[in-house]
């Protein structure tokens, strides 16, 4: 468990909409990501909210994100988090939007050999609820 300064600390940057690793020891990078919105990848979840991970040999990155296509989405926000295993390793916020919306945050650069990957999204919605949806597993070799 993070310490209350650092638990604030990673409340302030999420709260800013930055990318923030919360990997507790070793480091993670992030890169601009080349995720497609959908268009390829492993992808779950109901059309009007699909979270998606994949890999990108060439560049040697694990991709994520989501898209959403809410007629009211002025009422909620959500979280992308890429997760190595059970552990988070990139924990990024987005405002929904109404209409589609494609939410891309960045990529794992160096991604562990062995290690399976997925994405997951979470949907806060103003009257408390919570809808949560991942995506099928990777694992970079």
């Amino acid at each position: 468990m993070a310490s209350a300064p650092r638990r604030r600390m990673l409340a302030t940057f999420a709260g800013l909409g930055l990318l923030t690793s919360i990997v507790g020891t070793g480091s993670a990078t992030a890169v601009p990501s080349t995720g497609s919105g959908g268009v390829s990848g492993q992808c779950a979840g109901p059309a009007i909210a699909r979270v998606c991970v994949d890999t990108d040999l060439t560049r040697g990155t694990v991709e994520y994100w989501g898209y959403t296509s809410y007629p009211d989405g002025d009422r909620c926000n959500l979280v992308l988090q890429l997760m190595d295993g059970d552990w988070p390793v990139f924990t990024t916020p987005f405002a929904c939007g109404t209409g589609f919306q494609s939410h891309t945050p960045g990529g794992l650069a160096n991604p562990a050999a062995g290690h399976s990957y997925h994405a997951e999204m979470q949907v806060h919605w103003s009257d408390g609820r919570v809808d949560h949806y991942s995506s099928p597993s990777v694992t970079w070799n």
